[in-house]
């Protein structure tokens, strides 16, 4: 039995897209498609005195509207001292301010090398699964052969070419999965739906906000934040057509 996850190379992903990675046997990493715009994959939020604050990677977009992910160019390298400060300002206090910084400060400098968008989501990745113990085996699509279709059609074309035979997804896909799910049925993938409840932990000025960026989590709680991370989760349930998300559980599925 293999689980598969695909997911977008966001920017500073949040709490739950860990939570699918530690689930996941492999994770494709979904480069290949069309950049949306004023997305995750270009920004994402850490906690401020005022609440969250958005931190965005101003990417090259004139005349560009159907490139893909992996050939998104960073815009403005002057992102990498902005997002610096503010991050020091925000979490200079954090318990693992001290600890992590510097490691999530180079990763952001990265991209001074190779300035693409996807480049720099991807290191940043690497290092909070680093950070947090996360043992993970993942392709890039952008680096796959034969893979065809558009949306479900894709994605199960996908787990097909990894040989997965469970694919774990978000809660936001259900609605097109369900119309697409006959392209799992039919390579006897199951789908399941990754549920997951916002855990609360030690955070910067109170009081606290859920859905900032994993940042957050490991600044302020270092190495609790593995198993603070992985409390949120809940059952993943089985998709089907006839009950919508109603049925055996992943854990079920596996036992």
């Amino acid at each position: 039995m293999t689980i598969a996850s695909i997911v977008q190379p966001t920017f500073m992903p949040w709490l739950g897209y860990f939570d699918i990675l530690a689930q996941s046997d492999i994770t494709i990493f979904l480069d290949s498609v069309q950049f949306p715009r004023r997305s995750w994959v270009q920004r994402n939020r850490i906690k401020s005195q005022e609440g969250l604050q958005w931190l965005t990677v101003p990417v090259k977009k004139r005349g560009l509207y159907d490139q893909p992910i992996c050939d998104v160019c960073i815009d403005d390298l002057g992102f990498v001292q902005r997002h610096n400060r503010a991050i020091e300002f925000n979490y200079h206090n954090a318990q693992y301010f001290e600890t992590y910084f510097p490691l999530v400060s180079k990763a952001l400098s990265s991209c001074k090398t190779t300035p693409l968008l996807a480049n720099l989501n991807f290191t940043i990745i690497d290092q909070f699964v680093e950070i947090l113990g996360l043992d993970l085996k993942s392709v890039r699509s952008s680096a796959m052969n034969g893979i065809e279709g558009k949306r479900g059609s894709l994605l199960a074309s996908i787990c097909e070419a990894v040989n997965a035979d469970r694919y774990l997804t978000t809660p936001g896909a259900v609605d097109y999965l369900l119309d697409d799910l006959n392209a799992f049925t039919e390579r006897d993938i199951a789908v399941y739906v990754h549920e997951y409840e916002h855990p609360e932990y030690t955070q910067q000025n109170p009081p606290f906000i859920p859905y900032a960026s994993t940042l957050d989590l490991i600044l302020n709680e270092g190495s609790n934040a593995f198993e603070i991370l992985c409390s949120g989760r809940r059952p993943s349930t089985l998709l089907r057509k006839d009950n919508a998300t109603l049925g055996t559980t992943l854990d079920e599925a596996l036992s």
